[in-house]
């Protein structure tokens, strides 16, 4: 493959869950899984609604991101299935109901988890 070396920094908190993580899919190395999110992302080519406005706060906030990200992964919590399909329904739903359409699922989970 060709490639240019680049230096990715991962959160502390972050290093077991991702090392677990990496068992659990078929990808050779880090640098496969972290080539293939970005394909991913680069393919789809989707706002980042929830972690592009996280990237926004204080670092001491983003250590309690982490910390509750790597914590529900450790207890084997998910926000579970297809995340397009599960914010389709929902949103099909809130519609069908007359209902405004609330904010991110995503954000509102990790959200509470922060301010536990």
């Amino acid at each position: 493959m060709r490639s240019r070396a680049r230096k990715v920094n991962t959160p502390t908190a972050l290093g077991d869950a991702i090392d677990e993580r990496l068992k659990e899919l078929p990808y050779e190395s880090f640098s496969d899984y972290v080539n293939w999110l970005i394909i991913y992302d680069l393919s789809t080519r989707k706002p980042h609604h929830v972690t592009g406005e996280m990237s926004l706060l204080s670092r001491a906030e983003v250590d309690k991101i982490h910390d509750a990200v790597a914590k529900a992964f450790r207890d084997g919590e998910s926000l579970g299935g297809s995340w397009f399909e599960a914010r389709l329904r929902e949103a099909v739903e809130q519609l069908a109901n007359g209902k405004d359409i609330p904010a991110p699922r995503a954000a509102q989970e990790i959200s509470k988890r922060i301010r536990k």
